[in-house]
């Protein structure tokens, strides 16, 4: 009887022990569990927070720019110049609205002056509208910017059609997009717009637009053909402008080549000015080294007056790391019974 009285009281305090351990351990469970969703509480505010951040850091301006540093001289038969010259800083501010709708402006601070202020809307890749002052991608080159040139400075007949006709930007509203996409480009490029005609910061002053347009054909990723189209009448005595250019460009790893035909056709009060002509630019990349070539020919025909020249430039560009660029150009010129210059041209350019 005993022996079963202690036999029971060992089998009670047995299961009180049992009892009493599942109770604690269902304690430090419960406690860890508190823990465990405390901390990730903690972790989801963080993660909010940095999420927050992310965000407002996404929708800030991206802000690039670069200043551009020069050396020329040129002499001729009768005389010679040499200066240096700061040639251009710039700042640009860039971001999105939404995943459709970006924007740039961007400030020359040399002969301080608003450069580009647009805004995009691109619903679709085969359709977008831009609205502002920007560059009216007339011609390969035109559009390119200085930090991309192969050379110092753009070719004479660019500078003749695109920028003394006024501008390679202006005010407007365009269409863009492209079609039949590919591995990382797209076979049909198109751009089209309507523009004041007179360059950038300036409003209309007659009630003419110009009409502007460039179709670009991509048959492989390497390989560019181009055409475009451009017309208008310009200021207050409408000098009508009609302008037109095709070109090819081949923008391979190591080796490049662009050429064009640009021409205008001008008129205002009985005078006539016509501007043919064409480019070729090519070089070779060698480690950080490319050495460029470029020939240029061009025929002025102002009333009957001609005027042509033809332009040799050798140079080489030497990019030492990604935010610096050294150039050097030498050029000769010979003009139709003028006579012939030389110009060296050295560049120093810091991108950021």
């Amino acid at each position: 009887m005993k022996i079963s009285k202690c036999l029971a009281v060992f089998a009670a305090l047995m299961t009180l022990s049992s009892t009493t351990s599942v109770i604690m351990a269902q304690t430090e469970t419960g406690v860890l569990q508190t823990q465990i969703d405390s901390l990730a509480s903690r972790l989801n505010r963080v993660e909010k927070k940095t999420s927050g951040w992310d965000k407002l850091l996404a929708n800030l301006p991206k802000i690039s720019g670069y200043g551009q540093i020069g050396y020329e001289w040129n002499g001729t038969s009768d005389a010679s110049t040499s200066s240096f010259d700061i040639m251009s800083v710039r700042l640009s501010l860039a971001g999105d609205i939404g995943s459709k709708v970006d924007y740039k402006f961007q400030f020359e601070f040399v002969n301080p002056k608003l450069i580009d202020a647009y805004v995009r809307y691109k619903p679709w890749q085969e359709f977008g509208v831009q609205v502002g002052q920007f560059h009216t991608n007339f011609s390969l080159e035109g559009p390119m910017a200085p930090t991309d040139l192969e050379a110092i400075n753009n070719a004479p007949i660019v500078r003749a059609v695109c920028m003394q006709t006024p501008d390679t930007r202006d005010i407007g509203i365009a269409a863009f997009g492209s079609f039949l996409p590919r591995n990382g480009y797209n076979i049909i490029e198109y751009c089209a717009g309507v523009f004041n005609g007179e360059g950038k910061n300036k409003v209309d002053v007659n009630k003419s637009k110009d009409v502007i347009a460039r179709l670009k054909i991509n048959p492989m990723k390497e390989l560019t053909l181009s055409g475009s189209f451009s017309y208008g009448e310009r200021g207050v005595n409408y000098v009508r402008n009609l302008r037109y250019a095709g070109g090819l460009w081949w923008h391979g790893d190591k080796f490049y080549l662009r050429t064009e035909y640009l021409a205008l056709r001008q008129s205002e009060a009985g005078l006539k000015r016509n501007i043919d002509g064409c480019y070729a630019v090519a070089g070779y990349r060698i480690g950080k080294f490319a050495p460029v070539v470029r020939y240029n020919w061009m025929k002025s025909d102002l009333s009957g007056a001609q005027v042509s020249q033809s332009d040799y430039l050798i140079g080489v560009d030497y990019r030492p790391f990604r935010y610096l660029r050294l150039q050097a150009n030498y050029t000769c010129t010979h003009y139709n019974g003028a006579g012939n210059s030389n110009i060296v041209g050295l560049a120093v350019t810091g991108i950021f």
